[in-house]
């Protein structure tokens, strides 16, 4: 009964983003189920899909659910509907790292570098040089050593003068 004026609102407007972050600010304060706060979420992606403040709220929250393969659904779902942001890219490959799916998360990197701009790829590269480098040394089985070199190979293509600096 208390959410059915946030409800109406969405309803009768479902294009204003204002309608939503209320509603779903009260489900926050209210500690509303996971269940019906995700249906919003949902509902909200749906109706306004290019809205990076939604989809950042529901990346934030959706961690709080400590399931990973729900967690992992909304983050492809954002970089699908935001391919050209490279904060939401990053935020996936983290997330990748955290649950320890290394596979997964240099597909992210991969990808992202082939959606992003090039003037924003040396943001990816600072944390695939960094993250996945050192983490595959000494997570992976074989070291990852195959991984490694592609990446450095990729880097190298870009930045040919820092050979001799990092490689």
């Amino acid at each position: 009964a208390v959410d059915v004026p946030f409800e109406e609102d969405c309803l009768r407007m479902p294009g204003v983003l204002r309608n939503w972050t209320r509603y779903i600010g009260h489900l926050l304060e209210t500690r509303a189920s996971p269940a019906l706060t995700r249906c919003v979420f949902d509902r909200a992606v749906s109706a306004i899909p290019y809205s990076h403040k939604l989809w950042k709220l529901f990346m934030e929250w959706s961690p709080t659910t400590d399931q990973p393969e729900v967690v992992l659904s909304v983050m492809q779902r954002a970089v699908t509907e935001l391919p050209r942001f490279p904060r939401v890219w990053l935020r996936y490959a983290e997330t990748c790292v955290r649950y320890k799916r290394a596979e997964l998360g240099m597909w992210v990197l991969d990808h992202s570098l082939r959606n992003l701009p090039i003037t924003q790829h040396e943001r990816i590269w600072d944390y695939y040089r960094v993250h996945f480098c050192g983490d595959l040394l000494f997570n992976e089985p074989d070291g990852g050593k195959e991984w490694i070199v592609d990446i450095w190979h990729r880097w190298l293509q870009l930045h040919p003068n820092k050979r001799d600096l990092e490689y």
